[in-house]
């Protein structure tokens, strides 16, 4: 078996013990908390912080997780549902084009002009 497909094999049968083994594995993949369930929010942070996109795999999450997966990533707005003002500024200030993902954009560029300049 090639080394991608071990690592994929593996991946997908994680059985994580504890937290640390957890938090372990999504400073490698942030996309491997798909394959965590109930993980805590230090667990959900630390995903976000690897790869903003793994915020699609988490369900409900708080705004902290929210901010620190755009942060990341701009674009990851895409996966978060009626994301906060406060998150909606991170990640156009990550990536102008994600205001592409917010709706009602001309609120937030009237109240804030200067966001992508």
């Amino acid at each position: 078996m090639s080394n991608f497909k071990q690592y994929i094999f593996e991946l997908n049968e994680a059985k994580y013990n504890n937290e640390q083994e957890e938090l372990e594995a999504v400073k490698k993949d942030g996309y491997s908390i798909k394959h965590i369930k109930n993980p805590s929010e230090k667990v959900q942070l630390e995903a976000c912080k690897e790869n903003g996109f793994s915020i699609q795999f988490i369900k409900n999450p708080q705004e902290a997780v929210q901010i620190e997966a755009v942060r990341q990533n701009g674009f990851s707005i895409q996966f978060i549902k009626n994301p906060q003002e406060a998150v909606q500024i991170e990640a156009v200030k990550q990536n102008c084009f994600s205001i592409k993902y917010i709706k009602k954009p001309e609120a937030l560029f009237k109240k804030y002009p200067s966001l992508c300049s």
